[in-house]
């Protein structure tokens, strides 16, 4: 079979025909050659998949146990006004839900260990992993709170002081210098 193709691209097909919303007209690409193709800068235009697994909606695709995509810790999502569905990992979970099972996110350890990244607890409390999230623990003999920035941890003296206040007053020929912890 001759195909006279030297080029094939993707484009959504009610963008191809009007050639509205595209950062470039249909015809001027498809009157290029091979050579123009050839240049990688030529070739960073934008593309959108929309896709879906088979025909049938989430409740009815479970029904089918032999076909059905979705693996463990990740959810089934319609998609309005197409056909079929698709799987997304929940949240607290990474990785691909059509080949194996979701796996846990170990948001402690990412805190801890991506430069500049938000921590999770506000000391002095640890942020312990559970599958899929982390809670904030507050040490032994803390009184209280959660360990979250909303919620800190009550220290066994009841003050939720979260430095020692520290006053410096400076006057004539004098100088006073106030710790309270």
């Amino acid at each position: 079979m001759f195909n006279p193709c030297s080029i094939a691209f993707v484009v959504a097909k009610d963008q191809a025909q009007s050639g509205q919303s595209l950062p470039f007209p249909i015809q001027s690409i498809i009157k290029k050659d091979a050579t123009y193709f050839r240049d990688q800068n030529n070739l960073l235009n934008p593309v959108v998949y929309h896709w879906s697994v088979g025909t049938k909606k989430c409740e009815e695709a479970k029904l089918d146990k032999e076909y059905y995509l979705c693996k463990g810790n990740s959810v089934c999502l319609d998609l309005p006004e197409q056909w079929g569905y698709r799987c997304e990992c929940q949240q607290g979970f990474r990785g691909n839900p059509y080949l194996h099972d979701c796996q846990d996110i170990d948001e402690c350890a990412e805190a801890n260990n991506t430069p500049g990244a938000k921590k999770l607890c506000k000391e002095p409390a640890v942020c312990v992993n559970t599958i899929g999230g982390y809670k904030c623990s507050c040490p032994p003999g803390y009184n209280g709170g959660s360990g979250t920035f909303e919620d800190p941890c009550i220290p066994p003296d009841g003050k939720k002081n979260d430095l020692p206040l520290i006053f410096k007053i400076i006057g004539g020929n004098f100088s006073l210098f106030i710790c309270l912890f």
